[in-house]
Protein backbone atom coordinates (compact mmCIF):
# COMPACT_ATOMS: atom_id res chain seq x y z
CA UNK A 1 0.00 0.00 0.00
CA UNK A 2 2.72 2.52 0.71
CA UNK A 3 4.28 1.76 -3.04
CA UNK A 4 0.90 2.36 -4.50
CA UNK A 5 0.86 5.84 -2.25
CA UNK A 6 3.82 7.10 -3.05
CA UNK A 7 3.54 6.71 -6.55
CA UNK A 8 -0.29 8.46 -6.83
CA UNK A 9 1.40 10.97 -5.38
CA UNK A 10 4.26 11.42 -7.36
CA UNK A 11 2.61 11.13 -10.42
CA UNK A 12 0.04 14.24 -9.40
CA UNK A 13 3.16 16.30 -8.65
CA UNK A 14 4.16 15.69 -12.20
CA UNK A 15 1.45 15.89 -13.84
CA UNK A 16 0.02 19.56 -12.23
CA UNK A 17 3.75 20.87 -12.38
CA UNK A 18 4.33 20.01 -16.31
CA UNK A 19 1.03 21.34 -17.08
CA UNK A 20 1.97 24.78 -15.35
CA UNK A 21 5.13 24.89 -17.12
CA UNK A 22 3.63 24.00 -20.55
CA UNK A 23 0.65 27.14 -20.28
CA UNK A 24 3.61 29.95 -19.14
CA UNK A 25 5.74 28.43 -22.00
CA UNK A 26 3.27 29.66 -24.27
CA UNK A 27 3.42 32.82 -25.83
CA UNK A 28 1.77 32.23 -28.93
CA UNK A 29 -1.19 35.36 -29.10
CA UNK A 30 -3.43 32.77 -31.61
CA UNK A 31 -3.37 30.08 -28.97
CA UNK A 32 -5.70 31.63 -26.63
CA UNK A 33 -8.71 31.97 -29.38
CA UNK A 34 -7.67 29.03 -31.10
CA UNK A 35 -7.01 26.54 -28.20
CA UNK A 36 -9.58 27.25 -25.57
CA UNK A 37 -8.48 26.17 -21.99
CA UNK A 38 -10.24 24.98 -19.35
CA UNK A 39 -10.61 23.89 -15.85
CA UNK A 40 -13.42 21.54 -14.84
CA UNK A 41 -14.79 19.37 -12.15
CA UNK A 42 -17.26 16.13 -13.14
CA UNK A 43 -19.28 14.18 -11.19
CA UNK A 44 -19.64 10.98 -12.57
CA UNK A 45 -21.97 7.41 -12.20
CA UNK A 46 -20.57 4.60 -13.16
CA UNK A 47 -21.86 1.42 -13.40
CA UNK A 48 -19.37 -1.40 -13.37
CA UNK A 49 -18.81 -5.17 -14.68
CA UNK A 50 -15.78 -5.28 -12.51
CA UNK A 51 -12.62 -7.78 -14.23
CA UNK A 52 -10.87 -6.73 -11.17
CA UNK A 53 -13.20 -8.13 -8.01
CA UNK A 54 -13.56 -11.47 -10.83
CA UNK A 55 -9.66 -11.95 -10.80
CA UNK A 56 -10.22 -11.72 -7.28
CA UNK A 57 -11.92 -14.46 -6.75
CA UNK A 58 -10.77 -16.80 -9.30
CA UNK A 59 -7.24 -15.70 -7.90
CA UNK A 60 -7.90 -19.19 -5.54
CA UNK A 61 -7.54 -21.46 -8.68
CA UNK A 62 -3.88 -20.23 -9.33
CA UNK A 63 -2.92 -23.16 -6.94
CA UNK A 64 -4.42 -26.11 -8.88
CA UNK A 65 -1.05 -26.92 -10.22
CA UNK A 66 0.48 -26.78 -6.71
CA UNK A 67 -2.48 -29.37 -5.92
CA UNK A 68 -1.95 -31.73 -8.45
CA UNK A 69 0.39 -34.21 -6.35
CA UNK A 70 -2.06 -33.77 -3.64
CA UNK A 71 -4.86 -35.46 -4.63
CA UNK A 72 -7.09 -32.17 -4.06
CA UNK A 73 -8.72 -29.41 -5.72
CA UNK A 74 -10.37 -26.36 -6.00
CA UNK A 75 -12.29 -24.65 -8.68
CA UNK A 76 -14.86 -21.03 -8.29
CA UNK A 77 -17.37 -20.01 -9.90
CA UNK A 78 -17.98 -16.11 -8.89
CA UNK A 79 -21.22 -14.46 -9.46
CA UNK A 80 -20.29 -10.61 -8.94
CA UNK A 81 -23.27 -8.41 -11.16
CA UNK A 82 -22.71 -4.76 -11.90
CA UNK A 83 -21.50 -2.68 -9.23
CA UNK A 84 -22.93 1.06 -9.56
CA UNK A 85 -20.55 4.10 -7.78
CA UNK A 86 -20.53 7.62 -7.86
CA UNK A 87 -16.99 8.92 -8.38
CA UNK A 88 -15.15 12.87 -9.63
CA UNK A 89 -12.96 14.15 -11.73
CA UNK A 90 -10.96 16.61 -11.61
CA UNK A 91 -8.79 18.27 -15.01
CA UNK A 92 -7.65 20.61 -16.98
CA UNK A 93 -7.81 20.67 -20.86
CA UNK A 94 -6.46 22.41 -24.07
CA UNK A 95 -3.11 23.59 -22.17
CA UNK A 96 -1.27 25.25 -25.44
CA UNK A 97 1.71 24.15 -26.23
CA UNK A 98 2.00 25.74 -29.89
CA UNK A 99 -0.44 25.91 -32.91
CA UNK A 100 -0.07 22.22 -33.35
CA UNK A 101 -0.30 20.84 -30.17
CA UNK A 102 -2.45 21.06 -26.60
CA UNK A 103 -2.12 18.88 -23.65
CA UNK A 104 -4.71 17.62 -21.04
CA UNK A 105 -4.43 16.57 -17.51
CA UNK A 106 -7.01 14.46 -15.53
CA UNK A 107 -7.09 13.23 -11.71
CA UNK A 108 -10.64 10.70 -11.78
CA UNK A 109 -11.66 8.45 -8.56
CA UNK A 110 -14.67 6.48 -8.82
CA UNK A 111 -16.13 3.78 -5.49
CA UNK A 112 -17.90 1.18 -5.53
CA UNK A 113 -20.30 -0.60 -3.34
CA UNK A 114 -22.24 -4.04 -3.17
CA UNK A 115 -23.59 -6.42 -1.17
CA UNK A 116 -24.55 -9.21 -3.26
CA UNK A 117 -21.36 -11.32 -4.67
CA UNK A 118 -21.32 -14.98 -4.26
CA UNK A 119 -18.93 -17.20 -5.00
CA UNK A 120 -19.75 -21.11 -5.17
CA UNK A 121 -16.49 -23.17 -5.22
CA UNK A 122 -16.37 -27.21 -5.49
CA UNK A 123 -13.90 -28.89 -3.54
CA UNK A 124 -12.45 -32.62 -3.37
CA UNK A 125 -9.68 -34.52 -1.88
CA UNK A 126 -8.69 -37.83 -1.39
CA UNK A 127 -6.49 -39.70 1.39
CA UNK A 128 -5.35 -42.70 2.21
CA UNK A 129 -4.52 -43.63 6.02
CA UNK A 130 -1.84 -46.45 5.76
CA UNK A 131 -1.38 -46.35 9.73
CA UNK A 132 -3.78 -46.26 12.68
CA UNK A 133 -6.91 -48.26 13.36
CA UNK A 134 -8.43 -49.74 11.23
CA UNK A 135 -5.26 -49.79 8.33
CA UNK A 136 -5.25 -48.28 4.91
CA UNK A 137 -8.30 -46.32 5.59
CA UNK A 138 -9.43 -44.81 2.27
CA UNK A 139 -11.10 -40.70 2.85
CA UNK A 140 -12.70 -39.21 -0.06
CA UNK A 141 -14.36 -35.80 0.33
CA UNK A 142 -16.69 -33.86 -2.21
CA UNK A 143 -18.30 -30.65 -1.19
CA UNK A 144 -20.10 -27.83 -3.08
CA UNK A 145 -19.32 -24.58 -0.85
CA UNK A 146 -21.25 -21.50 -1.45
CA UNK A 147 -19.67 -18.01 0.00
CA UNK A 148 -21.45 -14.74 0.65
CA UNK A 149 -20.07 -11.56 0.46
CA UNK A 150 -20.98 -8.60 1.84
CA UNK A 151 -19.66 -5.23 2.77
CA UNK A 152 -17.75 -5.17 -0.40
CA UNK A 153 -15.75 -2.00 -2.14
CA UNK A 154 -14.15 -1.61 -5.23
CA UNK A 155 -11.88 1.73 -5.41
CA UNK A 156 -11.13 2.97 -8.89
CA UNK A 157 -8.29 5.95 -9.17
CA UNK A 158 -6.63 7.33 -12.58
CA UNK A 159 -4.23 9.99 -13.47
CA UNK A 160 -3.36 10.69 -16.72
CA UNK A 161 -1.37 12.87 -19.36
CA UNK A 162 -2.16 13.37 -22.50
CA UNK A 163 -0.93 15.40 -25.91
CA UNK A 164 -3.49 16.65 -28.96
CA UNK A 165 -0.94 16.74 -32.19
CA UNK A 166 -3.06 18.91 -34.51
CA UNK A 167 -1.93 18.32 -38.25
CA UNK A 168 -4.65 20.89 -39.66
CA UNK A 169 -4.92 23.17 -36.99
CA UNK A 170 -3.66 26.38 -39.95
CA UNK A 171 -5.83 24.60 -42.39
CA UNK A 172 -8.93 26.53 -44.12
CA UNK A 173 -11.22 23.92 -43.13
CA UNK A 174 -12.89 24.25 -39.66
CA UNK A 175 -14.02 20.30 -39.47
CA UNK A 176 -10.34 19.18 -39.58
CA UNK A 177 -8.73 22.08 -37.38
CA UNK A 178 -9.93 20.23 -33.73
CA UNK A 179 -8.95 16.88 -35.27
CA UNK A 180 -5.95 15.58 -32.88
CA UNK A 181 -3.80 12.72 -32.68
CA UNK A 182 -3.96 11.72 -29.22
CA UNK A 183 -0.72 10.38 -27.03
CA UNK A 184 -0.33 10.00 -23.16
CA UNK A 185 0.21 7.91 -20.37
CA UNK A 186 -1.92 7.47 -17.37
CA UNK A 187 -1.42 5.93 -13.66
CA UNK A 188 -4.46 3.55 -13.01
CA UNK A 189 -5.33 1.60 -10.18
CA UNK A 190 -7.90 -0.52 -8.35
CA UNK A 191 -8.41 -1.89 -4.68
CA UNK A 192 -10.83 -4.08 -3.81
CA UNK A 193 -12.17 -5.57 -0.53
CA UNK A 194 -14.53 -8.64 -0.16
CA UNK A 195 -16.08 -9.77 2.80
CA UNK A 196 -18.06 -13.02 3.74
CA UNK A 197 -19.27 -13.71 7.09
CA UNK A 198 -21.17 -17.28 6.04
CA UNK A 199 -20.55 -20.09 4.03
CA UNK A 200 -23.38 -22.20 3.02
CA UNK A 201 -22.54 -25.88 2.48
CA UNK A 202 -24.75 -26.69 -0.72
CA UNK A 203 -24.17 -30.43 -0.92
CA UNK A 204 -21.31 -32.85 0.33
CA UNK A 205 -20.05 -36.68 0.12
CA UNK A 206 -17.91 -37.97 2.87
CA UNK A 207 -16.66 -41.25 2.04
CA UNK A 208 -14.46 -43.74 4.72
CA UNK A 209 -13.70 -47.02 3.60
CA UNK A 210 -17.32 -48.45 2.66
CA UNK A 211 -18.74 -45.58 4.75
CA UNK A 212 -20.30 -42.81 2.84
CA UNK A 213 -22.05 -39.71 4.01
CA UNK A 214 -24.24 -37.95 2.55
CA UNK A 215 -24.21 -34.22 4.30
CA UNK A 216 -27.68 -31.69 3.72
CA UNK A 217 -27.27 -28.27 3.04
CA UNK A 218 -26.09 -26.20 5.95
CA UNK A 219 -25.03 -22.84 6.66
CA UNK A 220 -21.77 -22.13 8.46
CA UNK A 221 -21.71 -19.21 10.81
CA UNK A 222 -18.80 -19.34 12.21
CA UNK A 223 -16.78 -18.34 8.89
CA UNK A 224 -15.03 -15.47 8.13
CA UNK A 225 -13.63 -14.94 4.50
CA UNK A 226 -11.41 -11.97 3.49
CA UNK A 227 -9.98 -10.51 0.18
CA UNK A 228 -7.56 -8.26 -0.42
CA UNK A 229 -7.28 -7.44 -4.04
CA UNK A 230 -5.02 -4.19 -5.41
CA UNK A 231 -3.14 -3.65 -8.56
CA UNK A 232 -1.80 -0.59 -10.05
CA UNK A 233 -0.65 -0.39 -13.69
CA UNK A 234 1.38 2.22 -15.67
CA UNK A 235 -0.19 2.76 -19.24
CA UNK A 236 0.80 3.77 -22.72
CA UNK A 237 -2.23 6.13 -24.25
CA UNK A 238 -2.83 5.95 -28.10
CA UNK A 239 -6.13 7.58 -29.85
CA UNK A 240 -8.05 10.09 -31.69
CA UNK A 241 -9.72 13.93 -30.67
CA UNK A 242 -12.27 15.93 -32.49
CA UNK A 243 -14.77 18.54 -31.04
CA UNK A 244 -17.11 20.98 -33.07
CA UNK A 245 -18.67 24.33 -32.44
CA UNK A 246 -21.99 23.74 -33.69
CA UNK A 247 -23.00 26.95 -32.65
CA UNK A 248 -22.49 29.86 -30.69
CA UNK A 249 -21.42 28.72 -27.09
CA UNK A 250 -22.31 25.17 -27.95
CA UNK A 251 -19.59 22.39 -28.46
CA UNK A 252 -19.88 18.75 -29.33
CA UNK A 253 -16.68 16.63 -28.84
CA UNK A 254 -15.74 13.07 -29.31
CA UNK A 255 -12.58 10.82 -27.89
CA UNK A 256 -11.16 7.09 -28.75
CA UNK A 257 -8.17 5.68 -27.04
CA UNK A 258 -6.77 2.32 -26.61
CA UNK A 259 -4.15 1.88 -23.88
CA UNK A 260 -1.92 -1.06 -22.99
CA UNK A 261 0.10 -1.27 -19.47
CA UNK A 262 3.74 -1.46 -19.86
CA UNK A 263 4.37 -1.46 -15.88
CA UNK A 264 2.62 -2.81 -13.11
CA UNK A 265 2.31 -4.34 -9.60
CA UNK A 266 -0.35 -6.30 -7.68
CA UNK A 267 -1.14 -7.60 -4.36
CA UNK A 268 -3.76 -9.87 -2.94
CA UNK A 269 -4.40 -11.33 0.29
CA UNK A 270 -7.32 -14.08 0.85
CA UNK A 271 -7.53 -14.82 4.56
CA UNK A 272 -10.29 -17.50 6.09
CA UNK A 273 -11.11 -18.14 9.75
CA UNK A 274 -13.09 -21.21 10.21
CA UNK A 275 -14.00 -24.17 12.46
CA UNK A 276 -13.43 -27.90 11.53
CA UNK A 277 -14.71 -30.81 13.18
CA UNK A 278 -12.53 -33.38 14.30
CA UNK A 279 -13.19 -35.84 11.46
CA UNK A 280 -11.49 -33.86 9.34
CA UNK A 281 -8.07 -33.52 10.47
CA UNK A 282 -7.49 -36.95 9.16
CA UNK A 283 -5.45 -39.77 11.01
CA UNK A 284 -6.30 -38.15 14.39
CA UNK A 285 -9.81 -40.05 14.98
CA UNK A 286 -9.95 -42.97 17.63
CA UNK A 287 -11.88 -45.13 15.12
CA UNK A 288 -11.77 -43.34 11.35
CA UNK A 289 -13.94 -46.33 10.06
CA UNK A 290 -16.97 -44.92 11.93
CA UNK A 291 -16.70 -41.10 11.87
CA UNK A 292 -20.26 -40.98 12.69
CA UNK A 293 -19.54 -42.25 16.36
CA UNK A 294 -17.11 -39.87 17.21
CA UNK A 295 -17.89 -36.73 19.20
CA UNK A 296 -18.38 -33.59 17.43
CA UNK A 297 -15.30 -31.16 18.19
CA UNK A 298 -14.90 -27.70 16.26
CA UNK A 299 -11.51 -26.91 16.08
CA UNK A 300 -10.37 -23.26 14.69
CA UNK A 301 -8.08 -22.84 12.31
CA UNK A 302 -7.30 -19.70 9.84
CA UNK A 303 -5.84 -20.27 6.26
CA UNK A 304 -4.87 -17.83 3.99
CA UNK A 305 -2.81 -16.75 0.72
CA UNK A 306 -0.49 -13.91 0.13
CA UNK A 307 1.57 -12.26 -2.07
CA UNK A 308 2.30 -10.32 -5.18
CA UNK A 309 1.56 -11.04 -8.67
CA UNK A 310 2.03 -9.53 -12.14
CA UNK A 311 -0.97 -8.71 -14.12
CA UNK A 312 -1.34 -6.89 -17.09
CA UNK A 313 -4.22 -4.79 -19.03
CA UNK A 314 -5.47 -3.74 -22.33
CA UNK A 315 -8.78 -1.72 -23.66
CA UNK A 316 -9.93 0.59 -25.33
CA UNK A 317 -12.33 4.14 -23.49
CA UNK A 318 -14.47 5.98 -25.96
CA UNK A 319 -16.41 9.13 -24.30
CA UNK A 320 -18.32 11.79 -25.84
CA UNK A 321 -19.60 14.98 -24.69
CA UNK A 322 -21.69 18.35 -25.09
CA UNK A 323 -20.56 21.89 -23.97
CA UNK A 324 -22.70 24.70 -23.50
CA UNK A 325 -21.29 27.90 -22.53
CA UNK A 326 -23.60 30.20 -20.15
CA UNK A 327 -20.68 33.20 -19.53
CA UNK A 328 -17.87 34.23 -21.25
CA UNK A 329 -15.78 32.22 -18.49
CA UNK A 330 -18.47 29.01 -17.14
CA UNK A 331 -20.04 26.23 -18.74
CA UNK A 332 -21.73 23.07 -17.98
CA UNK A 333 -20.94 19.35 -19.71
CA UNK A 334 -22.94 16.59 -20.43
CA UNK A 335 -20.44 13.31 -21.39
CA UNK A 336 -21.00 9.91 -21.82
CA UNK A 337 -18.74 7.51 -22.23
CA UNK A 338 -17.94 3.50 -22.10
CA UNK A 339 -14.64 1.31 -21.75
CA UNK A 340 -13.65 -2.59 -21.70
CA UNK A 341 -10.57 -3.70 -21.05
CA UNK A 342 -8.44 -7.24 -20.01
CA UNK A 343 -6.99 -7.85 -16.70
CA UNK A 344 -4.73 -10.57 -17.36
CA UNK A 345 -2.47 -12.41 -13.99
CA UNK A 346 0.68 -13.30 -16.03
CA UNK A 347 3.04 -14.16 -12.98
CA UNK A 348 2.89 -15.04 -9.30
CA UNK A 349 4.62 -14.84 -6.17
CA UNK A 350 1.37 -15.60 -3.49
CA UNK A 351 1.84 -18.88 -1.72
CA UNK A 352 -0.57 -20.23 0.60
CA UNK A 353 -0.09 -21.13 4.64
CA UNK A 354 1.11 -24.70 4.40
CA UNK A 355 -1.58 -27.39 5.74
CA UNK A 356 -1.77 -30.84 6.33
CA UNK A 357 -4.96 -31.15 4.57
CA UNK A 358 -3.67 -30.57 2.04
CA UNK A 359 -1.11 -33.39 1.43
CA UNK A 360 -2.50 -36.14 -0.71
CA UNK A 361 -2.25 -40.12 0.51
CA UNK A 362 -0.57 -38.86 3.20
CA UNK A 363 -1.22 -39.52 6.93
CA UNK A 364 -0.45 -37.68 10.27
CA UNK A 365 0.77 -41.05 11.88
CA UNK A 366 3.18 -41.79 8.94
CA UNK A 367 6.76 -42.20 10.29
CA UNK A 368 8.71 -42.54 7.16
CA UNK A 369 6.40 -40.18 3.85
CA UNK A 370 7.00 -41.76 0.53
CA UNK A 371 8.14 -39.90 -2.24
CA UNK A 372 4.62 -38.99 -3.57
CA UNK A 373 4.03 -37.18 0.22
CA UNK A 374 7.80 -34.88 -0.12
CA UNK A 375 6.26 -34.39 -3.69
CA UNK A 376 2.85 -32.89 -2.20
CA UNK A 377 4.72 -30.81 0.05
CA UNK A 378 6.90 -29.09 -1.85
CA UNK A 379 4.37 -27.92 -4.69
CA UNK A 380 2.21 -26.40 -1.74
CA UNK A 381 5.06 -24.80 -0.57
CA UNK A 382 5.85 -22.86 -4.19
CA UNK A 383 4.09 -20.11 -4.57
CA UNK A 384 0.97 -20.16 -6.72
CA UNK A 385 2.03 -22.29 -10.34
CA UNK A 386 -1.43 -21.38 -12.08
CA UNK A 387 -4.09 -21.31 -14.31
CA UNK A 388 -3.68 -17.89 -13.54
CA UNK A 389 -7.21 -15.65 -14.01
CA UNK A 390 -7.89 -13.24 -16.76
CA UNK A 391 -11.02 -11.42 -16.97
CA UNK A 392 -13.05 -8.58 -18.75
CA UNK A 393 -14.02 -5.33 -17.17
CA UNK A 394 -16.34 -3.55 -19.11
CA UNK A 395 -17.39 -0.01 -17.51
CA UNK A 396 -20.06 2.95 -18.86
CA UNK A 397 -20.53 6.48 -17.40
CA UNK A 398 -22.58 9.67 -17.55
CA UNK A 399 -20.92 12.53 -15.31
CA UNK A 400 -21.93 16.65 -15.63
CA UNK A 401 -19.10 18.83 -15.45
CA UNK A 402 -18.97 22.30 -14.08
CA UNK A 403 -16.32 24.23 -16.63
CA UNK A 404 -14.47 27.31 -16.53
CA UNK A 405 -12.74 28.99 -19.46
CA UNK A 406 -9.74 31.10 -19.20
Amino acid sequence: MRVFQRIWRFAVCFAFAFGSVSAEDSSVADDWKRHRREGFFRITQTQVNSGTIQNALLMSQAFLINQAASNSSKLSDPKIGDMKGIGFELGRNGIPGGKYYKSNLLFSYAGFKSNHIQNLQYESAAYEFVSGSPTNANYTSISANDYYYQSNRLDTMRIGYSGDILPFATGANKFLSSLGIRVGADIYGNIAKLNSNSRLTVSGINSLNANTIFEFPRVDPFSHKTIQYTEVYLNAVLGLSYSLEVADGVRIYFSAEYFQSVLDHGFYKDEEQNFITRETVYGVATDPANPTSQPDIRIPITSYAKGTFDTMMKGYRVQMGYDIQLTEIFGINLSAGISEATHTVVDSNVHSRANLSGLGRATILRIAPDPEEVAAMYLTSLSALGPYPSSRDYRTQLGIAFVFKY
